[in-house]
C-alpha cells in the first residue's frame, strides 16, 4: 500500500510506521489499519460500527477494544497541535489536521456537530490518564501535606458546604451508625453537630448567597425519586420542589451568587442518566439547561462568580453515579446561561469527586486514580494544572471552598490495605496476624518456596516492590520510582532468586519489569502501550508469559527473555497462564473455570466453580490446585488434584473486616495458609486543607 501524508507526518503502512523529521513512531497493526481509514477521512466523523467493521469484520469484540486502538492513536499525537483525534460522545471519531485540507463527504453537520461535545477515551485496564488541555506543573510529592480535622464524629460524613461568613459547615451524616443520612450544622471547634433534617436520606446542603437557606436533597427509596428542599435556619419554614425526578452526582445542587436561581442535576424518574435544571427561587419554576446526550450524566453543577455561566462535569459514571468505586471518566465543561453554547475545559479526568471555583479564572477539583487521590487547581487563562495536594491512602470526595480564604473543607475517607495471614490448619479456631505493621497500603503478596514475601506498598508514597526475608524481618524496598504508577502482580521465579511484576502505569512505561531480590539488575522485558498484565515464568525459567490487548482483545503470550520472541498461546481470552511440565494452566477472562492444555494443544477444563474477579486466586505446588470460590457472601478455599482430576477439600474462610481479593492472594500450602489483602481500617471525617 503507498504512503500517506498527515500534515507533517508521513504514513508507511508496510512497515506500520509514521514518521516525521528526526521521529519514527511504530505502530501496532490494528493502530495502522484505523489511521488510514481515518486518514482517508480526515475531517469526517467516522462512526464505531464503522470502525468496528473495518477492524474487526464479523468478530465480535466490546466497545473497549475500540476504545484502546483510539487511545493509542490519540498518543502519537500528543504533541502536535496540529493533529486532533476527537472523540464523538455517542457517535465515533473524527480526525483532523489544521495543515491539511479536509475530505469533504458525509458526516455530521457542523452546526449539528458543535451541539456534541469532544472527549478522550481511558483505558480501563490501565487506568491512564492523559490531559490534553495542559501537564501538570509540579510533580507528585513522595511526602503528603497533613489534613486538618475540622470533626472528629463517628461513621460517615458527606457533602460539606461551608457558610457565607465561613462560620457554620453543613453536612450531611448518618450520625454514627445505619444508613440514615440527615442535614446537620456545626461551627469550627464545637464538638457537637446540631441536628437540621430528619427526612432520613438527606444529602447535598448548599446555603444561600446571604446564609439564610438551605436547599438539600432529600431522597425517598420507595419510589426512587427526590425532593428540592429550601429552609430557611430562621423559623425553619420550608419551600419543596416536587416531581423533579432524582437529584443525582457527588453535589447536585449550587446556588447563584445572586439567590435568583438553583441549579440542579437531576434524572428523570427510573432513568439513570441526569441534566441539569435552572430552578427560579421566586416561583420554583423549572427549567432545562443541558439536553440528554447518550450514556452520559451532567453531575456537580457550580455556577461561576460572575453569575453567568455554569461548571459541571459530565460523566460516563456507570450504573451509579454516586459510587466511589465506580471507575469514571469525566469532562469539565462550561455552559453560558445566555446561550446554552458548551466550552469543554478538561477531558477525561479520572474518577472526579469534586469540583469548585476558586476564582474567576480558577478552579479546583479533586480525582483518584491508582490509589492516589489528588486535588488540583486549573487556570482557565493559561491552561495550567497545579497539584495542591496528593495522598495515596485517603479517598477525597465532595469539597467546599472557604469563601474569605485559600482553604478547602475537605470530606477525606481513611483505609490502610493490609496483608493478613489467614491460618487453616485448625478450621474450628483460625489464626490470623497482620504481615506488615505499617500505616499504608500493601497489597498483591507474593511467596516463594523459601518463604519470602514479595509484595506491592505505597509506603514511601508511591508504589513500589518491597521484599519480606522472613516472617518477623523489616521490609526491604526493592524499587524506586520517582514518579506516581501502577504496579502490580508480583511473581517469583522458580529459583527464588528474580521476580517479574507488571507496570501499568504511568503513560508511555507500561509493560513488565524485573529485579533481582537485592533491588539490582531491574529491567523492563517488555513495553509499550498496550496493557500487559499478570506475568508469570515458563517452568524452565527462559520466558514468560503473560497477557495483552495490543491487538484489540485479550491474548496470552509467551516471550523467550534471551531474544524477546513472542508468540501467542492458547485461544480465546486467555490470561494469567502458569506451566508445568505437564502442559499450560490459564483461566479464560470471559469464561468461568479453570483450563488446562496439554503438549499436544488438547483443552480441558478441569475447575467449573472458579469465577473470574481476581488475577491473583488461583495458585499450582506440584500436583495441586489451590483457589478461592466465592459462595454466597463468603469464600470458600478449594484444594484440587491435577492427576486425580478431583477436589481434595474445601474450606469456607472466616468473614474478614473488608476482603479485597482482587488486590491479591498468595497461598501457603506446606504451612496451610493465605496471605490476603484487607482493608483493616475504614474512617470518614471532614478535612480543611490550606495551601
Amino acid at each position: 500500500m503507498k504512503k500517506l501524508t498527515l500534515g507533517r507526518w508521513t504514513i508507511n503502512p508496510e512497515i506500520n510506521t509514521i514518521s516525521q523529521t528526526n521521529e519514527s513512531v511504530p505502530l501496532e497493526p490494528l493502530t495502522m489499519k484505523m489511521l488510514i481509514f481515518m486518514t482517508e477521512r480526515l475531517g469526517q466523523v467516522v462512526t464505531r460500527q464503522d470502525l468496528m467493521e473495518h477492524l474487526w469484520g464479523s468478530t465480535v469484540v466490546s466497545n473497549d477494544s475500540l476504545n484502546r486502538i483510539a487511545s493509542q492513536l490519540r498518543k502519537v499525537f500528543l504533541n502536535d497541535e496540529d493533529t486532533l483525534v476527537e472523540t464523538i460522545r455517542g457517535v465515533g471519531y473524527r480526525l483532523s489536521n489544521s495543515t491539511t485540507t479536509r475530505v469533504s463527504g458525509s458526516g455530521i453537520p457542523k452546526k449539528d456537530y458543535r451541539k456534541l461535545v469532544a472527549g478522550i477515551f481511558v483505558i480501563i485496564i490501565a487506568s491512564v490518564v492523559i490531559f490534553r488541555t495542559g501537564e501538570l506543573d509540579e510533580k507528585i510529592s513522595t511526602v503528603s501535606p497533613e489534613l486538618n480535622d475540622f470533626t472528629q464524629l463517628p461513621g460517615f460524613l458527606l457533602n460539606p458546604n461551608m457558610s457565607p461568613d465561613d462560620k457554620i459547615l453543613a453536612f450531611s451524616w448518618n450520625g454514627g451508625e445505619g444508613t440514615q443520612f440527615n442535614i446537620y450544622i456545626m461551627e469550627e471547634g464545637s464538638p457537637t453537630p446540631i441536628k437540621f433534617s430528619d427526612n432520613g436520606f438527606d444529602l447535598g446542603p448548599e446555603w444561600s448567597p446571604e446564609g439564610d437557606f438551605i436547599a438539600f436533597n432529600s431522597f425517598n427509596f420507595k419510589d426512587q425519586t427526590s425532593v428540592l428542599q429550601i429552609r430557611s435556619l430562621i423559623g425553619n419554614t420550608t419551600r419543596r420542589v416536587e416531581n423533579i425526578g432524582t437529584l443525582n452526582g457527588i453535589s447536585p445542587i449550587d446556588w447563584s451568587p445572586d439567590g435568583e436561581k438553583i441549579v440542579i442535576s437531576s434524572a428523570p424518574k427510573g432513568q439513570r442518566r441526569s441534566q441539569l435544571h435552572l430552578i427560579n427561587t421566586e416561583n420554583l419554576a423549572l427549567k432545562r439547561l443541558t439536553e440528554k446526550r447518550g450514556e452520559v450524566s451532567d453531575v456537580m453543577p457550580r455556577f461561576s462568580p460572575d453569575n453567568k455561566k455554569v461548571l459541571f462535569v459530565r460523566t460516563d459514571g456507570k450504573f451509579n453515579d454516586l459510587s466511589p468505586n465506580q471507575d469514571r471518566t469525566n469532562d469539565v465543561i462550561l455552559v453560558d446561561l445566555t446561550t446554552g453554547g458548551e466550552n469543554p475545559l478538561l477531558e477525561d479526568l479520572p474518577n472526579l469527586f469534586g469540583i469548585e471555583w476558586l476564582d474567576e479564572e480558577t478552579i479546583i477539583y479533586s480525582t483518584r486514580q491508582n490509589h492516589r487521590s489528588t486535588v488540583n487547581s486549573f487556570s482557565l487563562n493559561s491552561e495550567k494544572h497545579t497539584v495542591i495536594f496528593s495522598s495515596p491512602n485517603i479517598r477525597l470526595q465532595g469539597l467546599d471552598l472557604f469563601n474569605k480564604s485559600r482553604q478547602l473543607v475537605i470530606e477525606a475517607q481513611r483505609f490502610n490495605n493490609n496483608i493478613e495471614v489467614i491460618g487453616l490448619t485448625d478450621t474450628s479456631a483460625y489464626s490470623k496476624k497482620q504481615v506488615v505493621e505499617f500505616t499504608s497500603s500493601d497489597f498483591y503478596p507474593a511467596l516463594n518456596s523459601e518463604g519470602q514475601l514479595a509484595y506491592i506498598s505505597d509506603y514511601s508514597g508511591l508504589e513500589q516492590l518491597w521484599l519480606i526475608d522472613a516472617p518477623g524481618a523489616a521490609p526491604k524496598q526493592l524499587t524506586y520510582f520517582e514518579e506516581a504508577n501502577n504496579i502490580s502482580n508480583p511473581e517469583w521465579s522458580s529459583a527464588g532468586d528474580q521476580i517479574i511484576f507488571s507496570i501499568r502505569a504511568p503513560i508511555g512505561k507500561i509493560g513488565i519489569g524485573k529485579i533481582d531480590i537485592n533491588g539490582t539488575n531491574y529491567e523492563i522485558l517488555r513495553k509499550g502501550n498496550a496493557n500487559y498484565g499478570s506475568p508469570t515464568w515458563s517452568a524452565d525459567q527462559a520466558s514468560i508469559y503473560f497477557y495483552s490487548d495490543s491487538l484489540g482483545v485479550l491474548r496470552q503470550y509467551k516471550m523467550e527473555l534471551e531474544s524477546r520472541q513472542t508468540e501467542k498461546v492458547a485461544e480465546g481470552s486467555v490470561v494469567m497462564a502458569r506451566e508445568t511440565e505437564k502442559g499450560l494452566y490459564y483461566v479464560k477472562f470471559d469464561e468461568a473455570g479453570i483450563w488446562f492444555e496439554d503438549k499436544s494443544g488438547q483443552e480441558e477444563l478441569l475447575v467449573e466453580d472458579f469465577t473470574f474477579i481476581s488475577l491473583a486466586e488461583w495458585s499450582i505446588s506440584g500436583n495441586t490446585l489451590a483457589y478461592l470460590s466465592p459462595k454466597g457472601n463468603n469464600t470458600e478455599y478449594v484444594l484440587f488434584d491435577l492427576d486425580k482430576r478431583e477436589e481434595l477439600k474445601r474450606i469456607p474462610l472466616p468473614r474478614m473486616k473488608r476482603p479485597v481479593p482482587s488486590l491479591g492472594v498468595a497461598f501457603n500450602l506446606q504451612e496451610n495458609e493465605i496471605y490476603i489483602t484487607s482493608s483493616t481500617e475504614f474512617t470518614s471525617a471532614l478535612n480543611t486543607l490550606s495551601w
